[in-house]
């Protein structure tokens, strides 16, 4: 990886192999693109920790664990409350953070399913305008 400390790079790293077994089940990910479920984590682990990566990283990490599975709700919940601890610097990040309130909503509702069809619609690859 030419970008090893960039925490925004690292999420794209994570968001790849997340979605692509989130989208195509374990072993068809695997073995036709490589992607593992184990490597997207590792790859968003180092991305939250990098410099850089609030608010949009936690936020993308967020939304690949709740299209992992609804399992994932807690630690998702967790990453979206960090990514509303920072002041936007621009749109891009006012509008992730946006995102993560109606992700988090549906959370703190105990409601797994919608806040996964939330993060679906919202997510870079998802259905929203």
């Amino acid at each position: 990886m030419k970008r090893p400390g960039d925490a925004l790079a690292l999420g794209a790293m994570g968001g790849w192999h997340g979605e692509s077994v989130a989208t195509l089940g374990k072993f068809i990910a695997g073995t036709a693109l490589g992607a593992k479920e184990g490597e997207a984590l590792r790859f968003f682990d180092k991305a939250v920790a990098a410099p850089g990566a609030d608010p949009a990283v936690p936020v993308f990490y967020a939304s690949t664990l709740l299209a992992l599975s609804e399992k994932n709700a807690a630690k998702a919940r967790g990453l979206l409350a960090r990514a509303l601890k920072t002041k936007p610097a621009d749109g891009f990040e006012a509008l992730v953070q946006r995102n993560a309130r109606a992700i988090l909503a549906a959370l703190e509702k105990g409601d797994a399913a919608e806040a996964r069809a939330i993060a679906k619609r919202l997510s870079p690859l998802g259905t929203a305008v």
